[in-house]
C-alpha cells in the first residue's frame, strides 16, 4: 500500500508540474495575443503630453494615444504650438502613426543610443539650431530597421514671424514604408492640397521619394502654381548638403502671376511660359546655384516697360502701343558670379528679334539686339529714322543696338552703321534745305 501512495504522490507532482508549465505557456500566449490589440489609458495621454513639453513646445493637446506592443503607436488629434525668438509654429495633426515592434525598437534604441543621442527628447528643443539633427534623423530612419512605417496626416501647419510673414500648409499626408526588397530604403509618398509661402500658392502637391542613408531622391513630384503645372526630380545628400541633381519643369505658367511683386505695378507683362531648368551638382546654396534652362514664352504682351519705352523714344514713335510677341525663346546659363548669360529670340506682328548678353539679380543688364521691324510697324517711324535704318525686301526695317544699364533706367546705344546713316541723313537734309533756300531766292 505504501508503494501505491508513493506512486500516487509522484503522479500528483507530475500533474502539478504540467499544470504550472501549461499555465506559464498560456500566460505567454495571452501576452503575445494582447500585443496585437491596441491599449489606451489616460496616463498614456498624460505621459505623451509631458514628453512633448520636454521638447520645448509652448502649448499642446492630444485626443488619444493608442499603443499596440507588436505594431506601434497611434496618436490622434494632436495640436502643438512652439515659439522661437522670432518664429511661431502651429500644427494640427489628425493622425500620427508609427508602425514598429515597440519591444524590439526599445532594445535596438538602447543598443545604438550613443550614436543617436542627439535625437533624445531633451535635445529636441534646440533641434532647429543644430544642423546635425536633421541629418541624424534621416540616417536613423534609414538604419533603424525596426521602424516599418510612418503615417502623418496634418490638417494645418503654420509658420509665422514677428514681421507678419507667414507660410501655411493644409491637408498634408505623408506615408513612409520600408522597401520590401531592400530594407535600407524607405519609400515615401506625400499629398498636399494647399501650400502658401510669401503670398505664393501651390496646390495639388503630390510626389514620391526614396530615403537611403540620409540621401533623399525625389521622384515624380508635381503640383500646380501660377495657373500652370510643375514637375520636380532631384537627389540631395542631407548628411553633407550636397545636391547631386535637380530638374524642374513647368507648363502653362501665367507670367503676370509669376512676376507679381517683383516688377513695378505700372508695368504690364502678360503671357504664358513653359520651362525646363537643370541645376548643376554642388553643395546646396540658393545664392550660389549653377545650371541652365530653356524658357518658352507665348502670347507675350508688354506695356509701360522702361526698356520698351526707351526703344520707342529712340525710334521717335509718338503713340506707343503694347509690344507683343507670339513666341519668345530664352536660353539661360547661371554662373558662379550670379550673372545670368542669356541667348534669346522672339517673333511677333510688330518685330522679330535676336539678342544675347547678361542679366544680374540686381536688375543690371546688357543685351546686344538685332531686330527686324515689320512693314506695318515701320510706317509709324519718322522719315528720318526710317531712312537711317536698313530696309528689308518686304518694306520692313533692320535695327541693331545695345540695351544696357538698369531695368528701371535703361539706355539704348545704336549700332555704328546706323549712327553713320543717321549722320549722313542729317547732312543730306541740311544740303537739301540749303538748295531749296537758294532756289527760292
Amino acid at each position: 500500500m505504501s508503494d501505491t501512495l508513493k506512486s500516487g504522490k509522484y503522479f500528483d507532482v507530475i500533474s502539478v508540474f504540467e499544470i504550472v508549465v501549461g499555465l506559464f505557456f498560456l500566460l505567454i500566449l495571452c501576452v503575445l495575443l494582447l500585443g496585437f490589440f491596441p491599449f489606451s489609458h489616460s496616463w498614456l495621454d498624460k505621459y505623451a503630453l509631458e514628453t512633448l513639453k520636454r521638447t520645448g513646445v509652448e502649448n499642446c493637446s492630444i485626443g488619444k494615444v493608442h499603443i499596440t506592443l507588436w505594431k506601434g503607436i497611434d496618436i490622434r488629434d494632436l495640436k502643438v504650438t512652439a515659439k522661437d525668438t522670432a518664429v511661431t509654429y502651429t500644427a494640427e495633426f489628425s493622425k500620427v502613426k508609427i508602425t514598429a515592434n515597440l519591444l524590439s525598437s526599445f532594445m535596438e534604441w538602447r543598443k545604438n543610443r550613443t550614436e543617436f543621442d542627439i535625437l533624445s527628447i531633451d535635445s529636441l528643443s534646440n533641434a532647429h539650431k543644430n544642423p546635425l539633427f536633421a541629418n541624424t534623423l534621416l540616417r536613423f530612419a534609414s538604419d533603424f530597421h525596426e521602424l516599418i512605417a510612418v503615417e502623418i496626416s496634418c490638417r494645418k501647419l503654420v509658420r509665422s514671424t514677428v514681421q507678419n510673414e507667414s507660410s501655411e500648409l493644409n491637408d498634408f499626408i505623408i506615408k513612409m514604408n520600408r522597401n520590401k526588397n531592400n530594407e535600407k530604403i524607405i519609400e515615401t509618398r506625400f499629398i498636399g492640397s494647399h501650400l502658401k509661402v510669401s503670398g505664393t500658392a501651390v496646390t495639388l502637391i503630390r510626389g514620391d521619394a526614396d530615403l537611403e542613408h540620409g540621401v533623399i531622391r525625389l521622384k515624380r513630384c508635381r503640383g500646380r502654381a501660377f495657373g500652370g503645372k510643375f514637375k520636380l526630380i532631384g537627389e540631395l545628400d542631407c548628411r553633407t548638403g550636397y545636391l547631386n541633381n535637380l530638374s524642374i519643369s513647368a507648363t502653362g505658367i501665367d507670367i503676370q502671376s509669376l512676376v507679381r511683386g517683383y516688377v513695378p505695378d505700372t508695368l504690364s507683362l502678360t503671357g504664358l511660359i513653359d520651362f525646363d531648368l537643370t541645376i548643376d551638382p554642388g553643395y546646396f546654396n540658393i545664392a550660389a546655384l549653377q545650371g541652365k534652362g530653356v524658357f518658352h514664352l507665348s502670347h507675350v504682351q508688354i506695356s509701360n516697360s522702361p526698356v520698351v519705352n526707351s526703344i520707342y523714344q529712340m525710334l521717335e514713335i509718338a503713340n506707343p502701343v503694347p509690344l507683343s510677341f507670339s513666341k519668345v525663346k530664352i536660353n539661360l546659363q547661371m554662373g558662379t558670379d550670379k550673372i545670368l548669360q542669356t541667348v534669346s529670340s522672339g517673333s511677333g506682328e510688330m518685330l522679330d528679334f535676336k539678342a544675347d548678353g547678361w542679366i544680374q539679380p540686381t536688375g543690371d543688364f546688357s543685351q546686344q539686339v538685332d531686330a527686324t521691324i515689320s512693314a506695318g510697324f515701320a510706317k509709324q517711324l519718322s522719315e528720318f529714322i526710317a531712312t537711317s535704318l536698313e530696309k528689308t525686301s518686304d518694306g520692313g526695317r533692320v535695327i541693331r543696338c545695345r540695351i544696357y544699364g538698369n531695368s528701371a533706367n535703361p539706355k539704348v546705344e545704336l549700332d555704328k552703321e546706323i549712327m553713320k546713316n543717321a549722320v549722313n541723313n542729317v547732312f543730306r537734309q541740311m544740303k537739301e534745305s540749303i538748295q531749296e533756300f537758294f532756289k527760292k531766292n
